[in-house]
């Protein structure tokens, strides 16, 4: 199978090569994204049961840096180890925008459901990772800059990912310093 992505490779890191790869492999398609890939209300319940204590210690690190992007038109989110966005706080203009892609509670973004993306690949990776613009495997997901790092408990184990998600053009290298 040949898949076209519209990036020069030569600038883009070899964790999103390998990504696309991976993508390719699963059958995903640049210019189809699967976004039905969601949790009802009750299994969204079940969830915050499940993560009740990431979510209670994760809340005021949330809000405190919400604050200091308000205005920024950006999305701040937390989701599970499985991939499903369990939190969300952010810009209401930039969250409508974010909801036409579906990044919003509920929805999962592994790799294997929604391509090359912050969240899934800082799951696989196992370390912050960066995707801007094209770098997405998904055309539809272009528009976005999304850092994300994994959240680890002391005996290593992945307890969730914390992921920052804007415009594109918004991009800056200190942004996620």
């Amino acid at each position: 199978m040949s898949v076209n992505i519209s990036a020069d490779k030569g600038t883009i890191p070899a964790f999103i090569q390998e990504s696309w790869q991976r993508c390719i492999s699963k059958g995903l398609q640049p210019s189809m994204m699967e976004k039905e890939d969601m949790l009802g209300a009750f299994e969204l319940a079940e969830y915050h049961d499940r993560y009740a204590e990431l979510l209670y210690h994760s809340s005021p690190i949330l809000e405190e840096v919400y604050h200091s992007i308000n205005g920024l038109e950006s999305i701040l989110l937390l989701a599970a180890p499985e991939g499903y966005i369990i939190e969300t706080v952010g810009d209401p203009a930039f969250i409508r925008h974010a909801d036409n892609v579906s990044l919003r509670k509920g929805a999962n973004w592994l790799e294997e459901s929604k391509g090359t993306n912050a969240i899934g690949t800082a799951i696989v990776e196992r370390n912050p990772v960066l995707i801007h613009g094209s770098q997405h495997f998904h055309q539809d997901n272009h528009f976005l800059t999304c850092a994300a790092s994994p959240i680890y408990h002391p005996d290593g184990h992945l307890l969730g990912v914390l992921n920052l998600s804007s415009h594109q053009q918004n991009y800056h290298p200190f942004s996620i310093s």
